[in-house]
Parts: structure tokens; C-alpha cells; sequence
């Protein structure tokens, strides 16, 4: 017998909207604009902007925070805007090329990050938020942060990135190393479980940076 999964809301809407947005590595300008823009406008909040130019939210008052991060960047070529769309095919989103009239990548790692963290945002009171710049070409912007920022991280509990191919793997081990305490896996296993989420290892991510 199955067990049974629930299932969580998707706001499909947002989602689209972030998927249209362009990026790549050292061109992610239009992300950064279309996020302090939602930030703004959408979630009524104020953000930070470090030197690099990676982006901080604080929603709330908390002793200590939950964080979620993401990255701004993709590793997809760009295309004219105009020519960029998402089509929803079966309740699956692909992005296209309209004008050569072919199928492109969608850059799911990370706006897909982004846009989680942009609902957890929009979803839980306290929170922080935090948008690296430049994760696929070295973990640039989140290892600038964690020299230059360190102060952001001093009232956050734990830091979860939404930035796996997988939809249920609930990663602990980054490049070999443990990332969070054996009390965080045992006490959060249980809520991943009801969502199909299982225990294993990955390759490397911003939160090995920011640990």
C-alpha cells in the first residue's frame, strides 16, 4: 500500500513569473531588478544589498530565524526576451524559443529556488531570506557574503536552499561534509517524510558555503 503524500499549494503564477525571467552567471541583472522590485512592491519589505550585490530580506522579529537561499544565476545562453516564453504542456512548464521555434532550458536551478523562497516569504512571519549571486561559476556570492555579512548570520537557526534536480531528497551531506547537527535531521526528518522527502548526500551548494 502507498503511503500517502501531501501536497503542497503552487502558485503557479509566481512561479511563470520567475521562470520568465532571464539569467546566467555575471548577467543576472534582470533577476536582481525583478526581485528587489517583488520585495518591494509584492511582499511590502525592505531589503539589504551588499558590495557583490547579493540580496537580504528580514521579515519579522525573532530571537532566531529560519533562512532560506537561492541563486540568482543560471547556466542556460540567453535569447532575446521577446523570443523567451513559458508554455505549460500536461501541468509541465518548458520554456521556449519562439522565434527558432524550438524547446530552451527553463533554468529550474535556481529560479526554482527563488521562487520558494519568495513564497516562504510570503508565508511565514519570521523569516530571512538571503539571494547569492554567481553560485554556479564557484559559490562567489555566497562566499562573499559569509566573509562580509557575517553579522546577518548571527540570529539564524538553520539555513535550507531549495537547489536539487530531485523532488524529494532532503540533502545533509554536502561534498562529503555533514552540514546540520544530528538533533536538526532527527527533528526535521519526520515533517520531510509526510512530504515524501528521504535522507541522502549531495554534490555541493551555497548553504557548504554559508556553513
Amino acid at each position: 500500500m502507498k503511503k500517502n503524500k501531501r501536497r503542497l499549494n503552487i502558485n503557479k503564477s509566481l512561479l511563470k513569473e520567475v521562470l520568465s525571467v532571464q539569467t546566467k552567471s555575471k548577467k543576472d541583472d534582470n533577476m536582481i531588478a525583478f526581485l528587489k522590485q517583488y520585495i518591494e512592491k509584492n511582499l511590502l519589505l525592505e531589503y539589504e544589498e551588499d558590495t557583490y550585490g547579493n540580496i537580504y530580506v528580514t521579515k519579522g522579529e525573532a530571537d532566531i530565524y529560519p533562512c532560506i537561499v537561492s541563486h540568482t544565476d543560471t547556466v542556460h545562453p540567453l535569447i532575446e526576451d521577446k523570443d523567451f516564453k513559458i508554455k505549460e504542456i500536461r501541468d509541465i512548464l518548458y520554456a521556449f524559443d519562439i522565434e527558432e521555434v524550438e524547446q530552451v532550458g527553463i533554468g529550474g536551478d535556481d529560479k526554482v529556488g527563488i521562487y520558494l523562497a519568495l513564497e516562504l516569504l510570503n508565508n511565514i512571519d519570521n523569516i530571512k531570506a538571503v539571494f547569492y549571486r554567481d553560485e554556479e561559476i564557484g559559490h562567489i556570492g555566497s562566499a562573499y557574503s559569509i566573509k562580509h555579512k557575517k553579522d546577518y548570520y548571527e540570529d539564524i537557526g538553520f539555513i535550507i536552499e531549495g537547489d536539487r534536480k530531485s523532488a524529494h531528497d532532503f540533502i545533509t551531506k554536502s561534498s562529503g561534509i555533514k552540514i546540520c547537527s544530528d538533533d536538526f535531521i532527527n527533528a526535521v526528518l519526520p515533517i520531510a517524510e509526510k512530504y515524501g522527502y528521504k535522507e541522502t548526500t549531495g554534490l555541493s551548494t551555497d548553504v557548504y558555503i554559508s556553513t
